[in-house]
């Protein structure tokens, strides 16, 4: 259930993404995933 969860906010995430600007979407692109994917695997894993 939780790798479901988390797929849910990932695709509300890309859907954010594709609306920033190209500029933001450097950073958040590489960034915000990875800070994602870390707190979903603690919370998975807590």
């Amino acid at each position: 259930m939780c790798a479901e969860e988390y797929s849910i906010d990932f695709s509300e995430y890309n859907s954010y993404d594709k609306r920033i600007s190209t500029f933001e979407k450097g950073w958040t692109g590489v960034i915000n995933p990875a800070v994602l994917a870390a707190a979903g695997f603690f919370l998975c894993w807590k």
